[in-house]
C-alpha cells in the first residue's frame, strides 16, 4: 500500500479533509512497524499537525506498512510525524479509562470468550482471562478503583461502557448490567450505561435496562456479508429485525446507534439500507476501520479497501447519508475512526482520548 506525505497532501486537497485526519486513517489502515515483538500494540500519538493527542490500538510489524515507530517517534518518508507515548502490548485489560478519565470501559467478560466473527482479533493473555462475574466481584473491583482513583471517581464518570465478550444469554447480560449499575450508583455514579453488542433484542429486555440511562450500540458490522463473516448468533438478525430492535429502543428512550466495520464490503451499493437504518439513529454510529492482523484476515478486505481513497470515500458517503445534525462522532470513543479533527467540515470539540 503506497502512502507518503505527498499523497496525503494531495488527498487532503481533493477531498477537502484535513491532513491530520488522512494521516491517522492511513495509520489505522496500514498498521505500523516497530521493535516491539507484539502482534498488536497500543500507544498515544501526538501528531505535529494537530494540537491534541490521539490513542491507537493497531497491528504491529506489518511488512508493507510505510509507518515505523523509532524510539518515541512515528516515522513516515524518513521524517518524524509526531511523538509516540507508552507504546506497549495491547492486552485486553479488565478496565481502562477514556474521555480524559470520565468514561470507564469495563471488560468484565473476557474478550477471548467472544468467538466466531472472522474479523475479530481474539486476544488470549493473562489479563484477558480475568472475568468478573458475581456482584460481589464487581463491588470489590469498584472498591479497588476508588482506592486507586479517589472517592469521587464514580461521581465524576459520565459513562460506564460494557463492550467485550458474548454472554450467550440476555438474562446473564442484563443481570450483570444491573450489578454494575447498582454497584456504581451506590458510589454516586449518575452517568450513562453503554453497551455494544447484539444480545438485547426484545422490548422486555430493553425495558429491563432503560432506567439506567441506557445507550445501546447494536453490533451491525456488515450488511451484505453477515452469514459469511459474523458468528451465527449475530448473522441471524436481518436488517429489518435490527431496525425493529432500534425502533423499540427509541420508544423506550434508549440512545441507539450501530457499529460498522469499514473495509469489509463496498458501501456505495447499500445506500438504501443505510438510509433506512440511519433514520432510527439517536446516537452516532461507531465506524471502525478494518484492521487485519494475519495474512488470512487480509483476504476479508473487499476489493479497493487496501487504498486510502476507499476510506475517504466512505467518510464522505456516511457524512452525506446521516442527516441528523444533532449527533456527531465521539472521537474519544473510537480509536479506529474515519473522523479525528472535523466532521462535515466543522471542527470536533470533544476529548480525543
Amino acid at each position: 500500500m503506497r502512502v507518503d506525505q505527498s499523497l496525503i497532501q494531495k488527498l487532503a486537497e481533493s477531498f477537502e479533509v484535513p491532513f491530520t485526519d488522512i494521516l491517522l486513517i492511513a495509520l489505522n489502515v496500514c498498521g505500523v512497524n516497530s521493535d516491539l515483538p507484539h502482534q498488536r500494540i497500543r500507544f498515544k500519538f501526538k501528531p505535529f499537525s494537530y494540537h491534541l493527542p490521539f490513542y491507537f490500538g493497531i497491528p504491529n510489524n506489518i511488512a508493507i506498512s510505510p509507518f515505523r515507530i523509532v524510539g518515541d517517534s512515528l516515522i513516515l518518508d524518513g521524517e518524524k510525524m509526531g511523538d509516540i507515548f507508552a507504546a506497549e502490548d495491547d492486552t485486553c485489560d479488565a478496565v481502562y479509562l477514556r474521555k480524559n478519565n470520565h468514561e470507564l470501559c469495563f471488560n468484565s467478560h473476557s474478550r477471548s470468550l467472544c468467538r466466531g466473527c472472522k474479523f475479530c482479533f481474539g486476544l488470549q493473555t493473562p489479563k484477558d482471562r480475568e472475568t468478573i462475574k458475581a456482584k460481589s466481584d464487581v463491588d470489590l473491583f469498584f472498591e479497588n478503583l476508588e482506592r486507586r482513583y479517589g472517592k469521587d471517581f464514580f461521581a465524576n464518570l459520565s459513562e460506564i461502557a460494557l463492550v467485550t465478550g458474548c454472554f450467550n444469554s440476555a438474562d446473564r447480560l442484563i443481570s450483570h448490567l444491573r450489578d454494575i449499575y447498582e454497584c456504581a450508583t451506590r458510589r454516586r455514579f449518575d452517568g450513562e450505561m453503554y453497551y455494544l453488542g447484539t444480545e438485547i433484542v426484545t422490548r422486555e429486555q430493553l425495558a429491563a435496562v432503560c432506567h439506567m440511562r441506557f445507550r445501546y450500540t447494536f453490533a451491525l458490522e456488515t450488511l451484505s456479508r453477515r452469514t459469511e463473516i459474523l458468528r451465527l448468533s449475530k448473522a441471524n438478525y436481518s436488517i429489518g429485525g435490527i431496525m425493529k430492535i432500534m425502533e423499540c429502543a427509541n420508544e423506550l428512550g434508549v440512545i441507539t446507534a450501530y457499529s460498522y466495520i469499514v473495509g469489509l464490503e463496498k458501501f456505495c451499493g447499500l445506500r438504501k439500507e443505510f438510509l433506512a437504518i440511519n433514520q432510527l439513529l439517536t446516537g452516532f454510529p461507531v465506524f471502525n476501520i478494518f484492521q487485519p492482523h494475519t495474512t488470512d484476515a487480509h483476504f476479508l478486505r473487499c476489493k479497493g479497501a487496501d487504498d486510502i481513497t476507499f476510506y475517504l470515500e466512505a467518510r464522505r458517503f456516511f457524512e452525506e447519508i446521516i442527516d441528523n445534525d444533532s449527533i456527531v462522532p465521539r472521537r474519544w470513543q473510537n480509536y479506529r475512526s474515519l473522523w479525528y479533527t472535523t466532521y462535515k467540515g466543522k471542527d470536533l470539540q470533544d476529548e480525543t482520548i
